[in-house]
C-alpha cells in the first residue's frame, strides 16, 4: 500500500477503512518534546515554531494548539471569576458567589446573555483564520480538531462541583434552563463554523466520570445530557 497523506490516513480510520498504518494522535504540551524535536531550548520567541515543528514531525491529528505561558499570573473576568495561569493550565481560583443563592443570580444573568450571543462574521472570521494560521504553520495536512461542550462542562466548572450539585437538588428547572440555553448557543456556534474541508473531526466532549464511577446520576444524565449531546452531533453531521 502506498504512503498516505496525514488527512486520508485520519479520514480513513474513522470510516473503518484500512490504512498505511495506525495514526497518531496526541497534544504536543511539554516543553521536552519540542526541544527534543527542534534541538533547541524553547523560549517565548520560537515556542509556536517549536510546537509547529513538533506537531509535524510526530502527528497526524491533534487539538489544543498552544505554547505555555511564559508570564504566570492572575487575571480576573468581567464577571469577576478570578483565575492562576500558568505555562500549559490554568484553573479556576475564586467565584463571585459563595452560596446557592449567589450562583442562582449569576447563572439567571448568564441564561440571558448566552440566548442572546450570535456567531456573527467577525466570530466565524477569526475562527478559521485561527484554524488556517496552524494550519500554515505546521505546514501539511495535519488534521486539527475543534472542541465543541455540550455545555454540562462549563456549568460545573462555573458553578463549582459544591454548589452545582446543590442547585441540581434545590433548583433543576434553572440548572435544565441554564444548560438547555448552553447547549442553544453552542448549536449556532456550530452551524456557523461547521466546514468539513477545514474541520473534519469536531470534538463534542463532557467529563461525566472520574476513576471511582460517574459524576452525575444517569438519571440526570438521560434528562438534560444525551439528548443536548445528540442534537450537537446531529448538528455538525
Amino acid at each position: 500500500m502506498k504512503e498516505m497523506t496525514k488527512r486520508e490516513r485520519v479520514l480513513r480510520t474513522i470510516s473503518f477503512q484500512e490504512t498505511d498504518r495506525i495514526p497518531v494522535y496526541d497534544i504536543i504540551d511539554n516543553d521536552n518534546i519540542r526541544e527534543y524535536i527542534s534541538g533547541e531550548k524553547i523560549s517565548e520567541a520560537n515556542a509556536w515554531r517549536l510546537e509547529y515543528a513538533a506537531i509535524r514531525e510526530l502527528l497526524d491529528m491533534t487539538r489544543m494548539i498552544v505554547v505555555p505561558s511564559f508570564h504566570p499570573g492572575y487575571f480576573t473576568n468581567e464577571d469577576g471569576f478570578v483565575y492562576y495561569m500558568d505555562r500549559y493550565t490554568s484553573w479556576l481560583e475564586k467565584r463571585p458567589f459563595q452560596d446557592v443563592e449567589g450562583l442562582k443570580r449569576w447563572v439567571e444573568k448568564d441564561i440571558d446573555r448566552k440566548n442572546k450571543w450570535q456567531p456573527d462574521e467577525t466570530y466565524v472570521k477569526s475562527f478559521r483564520e485561527q484554524i488556517l494560521g496552524h494550519a500554515r504553520g505546521i505546514g501539511d495536512d495535519t488534521v486539527i480538531v475543534v472542541e465543541s461542550d455540550v455545555g454540562l462542562d462549563y456549568a460545573r466548572t462555573m458553578a463549582g462541583i459544591e454548589l452545582f450539585s446543590y442547585m441540581m437538588a434545590d433548583e433543576p428547572e434553572l440548572v435544565s434552563e441554564w444548560l438547555e440555553a448552553l447547549n442553544q448557543a453552542e448549536i449556532r456556534r456550530a452551524k456557523a463554523i461547521a466546514d468539513p474541508v477545514l474541520v473534519p473531526i469536531v470534538l463534542t466532549y463532557t467529563d461525566l466520570a472520574y476513576k471511582n464511577g460517574p459524576i452525575f446520576s444517569p438519571s440526570f444524565l438521560r434528562k438534560d445530557f444525551f439528548p443536548r449531546l445528540k442534537r450537537l452531533n446531529d448538528t455538525y453531521h
